[in-house]
């Protein structure tokens, strides 16, 4: 539990340079991510994530902001998703999205037996 900070660098023969910045914070009921691309070609991209708990429920969400500092373009919001859970204690349910909340999945997973699983 507690706050992670990571730098992340590279400048390989074969591959651009690249550099990102990283905080983590993780308790019991949470877990918070956010970074910061610093060598993205179209300027710093902003990355934010988080999940929250409480008693069988689990609520989460992401997005990615692209500066556009460095370039032509505007400022935009390049990706953004949700999802919700819950643990049934035997089976557990969950649903989220993906690509900009355009497509969303559902997933239900079930323990009848000990041998027996869906």
């Amino acid at each position: 539990d507690g706050v992670t900070f990571t730098v992340k660098a590279s400048d390989g023969a074969d591959r651009p340079p690249s550099g990102e910045l990283l905080v983590d914070f993780k308790s019991d009921a949470a877990t918070v991510n956010a970074s910061v691309d610093v060598c993205d070609v179209s300027g710093p991209t902003l990355y934010g994530g988080a999940t929250f708990s409480y008693d069988s429920f689990l609520v989460g969400g992401e997005a990615r902001y692209c500066t556009a500092f460095d370039s032509n373009g505007s400022p935009s919001l390049t990706d953004y998703n949700a999802a919700v859970g819950y643990n049934g204690g035997d089976y557990c349910v969950a649903v989220s999205t993906k690509k900009k909340a355009s497509d969303c999945t559902l997933s239900v997973h079930q323990n009848y037996s000990k041998d027996t699983k869906i």
